[in-house]
């Protein structure tokens, strides 16, 4: 397709003839997945376009720009888009553009920009034109996904997740496909559908290697399911090759993510020595992080920290650690390492002699958790509190914790396949909780 439109360049010398083909050959970059080339093409040609052309350039850049992880760059254009279809009063532009503006703030991720970022994608959403611009909406589904993923609506997300999936499927777009399809499945982890999770995921494993496509992001995806059924051995599994297929990717997410599912996977291994030893760079690698990763892995890796900290240092350590990991996942509403980082201050602050404080961070953590839905994240938020209640002599409460947890736990184990069930019965924090 790109040959063909160089060759078509070359047989005329018509300027405005030119421009189309120069147009039509960046967006086509952006929809063959060539973000990098996209950007550069469609930023030399802006300057002489105007009018639609100018605003179809604009959400082909704001596209490039946001996939390239430069979130600076995808506000600015994300302005001048919505200036411009504002202008033109263009009804299928302006969702678009508000779409971009939303995907920057969320890439940028500071104070307040994730509640921002969320109003603008819903704005998009019910001001889209059906059949209009598909390739921009299938992005508009699949990042609007991610941004209800990270704040904890899983539910939502996965509903987002399957339209991107069926309009990419319409498309024939590949990318998109595959991203709708690993998204999906993680939302349906949030809410305790591992088995589907699954089966998603090896449908996807097979289609991409159909399509020639690479496996990094899926695999990168797909460890949490492990993980959280403690089939360590898998989780780690992925999350290496994922790790050793992103090094020299310019998309930084896969690779930062990957190293920071091997740490959580030592931990849950009790290996804390291999977490604390992996830390430091991590966190240095997270410092030269863009994107969205720049504010996600800095929750994910502090949270991480605390716990390093209540298992090897001192709990004066892991509760600095855990203060600064709340304050993290509060700024950008991630509310599952709200609660992650809450059970850990919880933990650090009864050590610390301060029972009050630490069992009203632990009560908190478990509202978090149940507000976000995940079994996983419930009942290590209620075995937490147990654990703690049951150290300050308050049986009463450690029993009910420890009570509700077991619940939480057998509902869940009943929708495994039984040997995932099995493996599950068979982790430390489940069998603390049987014993309790």
């Amino acid at each position: 397709m790109i040959d063909l439109y160089s060759r078509a360049l070359d047989l005329t010398e018509d300027e405005e003839l030119r421009r189309k083909i120069r147009l039509q050959r960046g967006l086509a970059l952006v929809e063959l997945v060539d973000y990098q080339g996209a950007s550069e093409e469609l930023r030399v040609l802006l300057p002489e376009l105007d009018g639609a052309e100018k605003l179809d350039a604009l959400i082909g850049l704001g596209l490039a720009e946001v996939w390239t992880e430069r979130d600076a760059e995808a506000i600015v254009v994300a302005e001048e888009a919505i200036d411009l279809a504002e202008e033109l009063g263009d009804e299928t532009g302006i969702p678009a553009a508000l779409e971009m503006m939303s995907e920057g703030l969320a890439m940028r991720g500071g104070e307040g920009d994730l509640d921002r970022a969320l109003e603008l994608g819903d704005r998009a959403l019910e001001l889209w034109v059906p059949g209009a611009r598909v390739l921009p909406h299938t992005h508009l589904l699949h990042l609007h996904a991610n941004t209800t993923a990270w704040r904890g609506e899983y539910e939502r997300s996965a509903v987002l997740s399957r339209r991107t999936r069926e309009l990419a499927e319409d498309v024939h777009s590949a990318d998109s496909l595959l991203r709708g399809g690993g998204l999906e499945a993680v939302a349906l982890v949030g809410v305790g559908r591992h088995e589907e999770a699954i089966a998603i995921y090896d449908e996807l494993f097979d289609l991409a290697r159909d399509l020639g496509q690479p496996l990094r992001v899926l695999l990168n995806y797909s460890s949490i399911v492990y993980r959280e059924v403690y089939d360590l051995e898998e989780a780690r599994a992925r999350s290496a090759e994922a790790l050793e297929q992103s090094a020299g990717m310019q998309f930084g997410m896969p690779k930062q993510f990957a190293g920071s599912d091997l740490i959580q996977t030592h931990l849950l291994a009790g290996d804390v020595g291999s977490a604390q030893a992996e830390w430091p760079e991590r966190w240095e690698s997270a410092e030269h992080a863009t994107g969205w990763t720049t504010w996600l892995i800095a929750g994910r890796l502090m949270s991480a920290r605390a716990e390093i900290a209540l298992e090897a240092e001192t709990p004066a350590e892991a509760a600095e650690f855990a203060d600064r990991a709340v304050e993290i996942a509060r700024r950008t509403r991630r509310r599952k390492y709200e609660a992650r980082s809450l059970s850990m201050l919880g933990q650090a602050l009864a050590r610390l002699g301060r029972p009050e404080d630490a069992l009203a961070a632990l009560r908190s953590a478990v509202q978090i958790a149940d507000r976000i839905v995940s079994p996983y994240a419930r009942w290590n938020a209620r075995a937490a509190l147990g654990r703690v209640a049951s150290e300050l002599g308050r049986d009463d409460e450690a029993a009910s914790a420890y009570g509700e947890a077991a619940k939480i736990v057998a509902a869940f184990g009943a929708t495994l396949a039984p040997q995932r069930a099995a493996t599950l019965e068979k982790s430390p924090v489940v069998q603390e909780i049987r014993s309790a």
